[in-house]
């Protein structure tokens, strides 16, 4: 879980880093293209043109996001570094209050803005109601966006990029089968791909936050200030000890 950047080969190191953040972008695009696949291929052009007019709004969310996301890594890995674990933990709680706060504020402006945004972007009038319809399922589905985003930044500043890209690519291409599933065999059309996108992204961000909270152990021992006398057994790993002695 946790990793050292600053031992061994740098090309090495920063190529086994990077590529599943590289491989995670491609991903993260797999869940609205596979949206958009099964809305044109199962439902009708129409469904097929509403997804990917919504996509155009969802990239706003996705942004702020990603920008949670940046902020807590490039902080947590200053101090984690620096071994400032007080700093470190002072920048989880923050990351983590700052980004319910922003989600909230998005959440409440994509409700009551819904309509004015794809009017903004000219959606046709075919199209608007399913537009609107999976707008409303996505922006429920945004807390799991922010915290799953959080969630990585957090493992990216332990060093360990390989667990959240393994998370994204279990949810997205699990997304095309519940996608198809909630369309084919539930009929719910639209709703159906929305719901699917809702559900699979949920499922990645709690994965994502109990790995962080239970398995990467220093992120563990900082934000509950627990100091077992014992350092090695950060480094070591978290035994069930531990972890029913702190919550005790």
């Amino acid at each position: 879980m946790n990793k050292d950047l600053t031992t061994g080969k740098p090309e090495k190191v920063l190529w086994q880093f990077c590529l599943p953040l590289f491989g995670s972008i491609i991903f993260q695009q797999l869940y609205n293209i596979a949206d958009s696949f099964v809305a044109g291929k199962f439902i009708s052009d129409n469904a097929l043109a509403a997804v990917g007019n919504s996509y155009e709004i969802t990239l706003i969310f996705i942004a702020f996001a990603f920008g949670c996301n940046i902020a807590c890594s490039v902080l947590a890995a200053l101090f984690f570094g620096a071994k400032q674990y007080n700093d470190l933990k002072t920048t989880v709680y923050t990351a983590l209050i700052s980004s319910c706060v922003i989600c909230a504020v998005l959440m409440l402006v994509g409700t009551l803005c819904c309509d004015s945004l794809l009017r903004l972007i000219k959606t046709p009038e075919e199209v608007f109601a399913d537009s609107k319809l999976y707008l409303d399922i996505y922006i429920y589905g945004l807390p799991f966006v922010f915290l799953y985003n959080v969630a990585t930044g957090i493992f990216s500043a332990l060093g360990d990029s390989k667990t959240p890209f393994i998370f994204l690519a279990c949810s997205s291409t699990s997304n095309i089968a519940v996608d198809i599933l909630f369309v084919t065999a539930f009929n719910m059309g639209v709703a159906g791909v929305a719901w699917a996108t809702f559900l699979c992204q949920g499922v990645s961000c709690v994965l994502a936050l109990v790995f962080v909270f239970l398995y990467a152990p220093i992120v563990l021992l900082i934000v509950f200030s627990f100091n077992s006398g014992n350092s090695n057994m950060v480094w070591k790993g978290f035994s069930l000890h531990w972890y029913t002695k702190l919550f005790r």
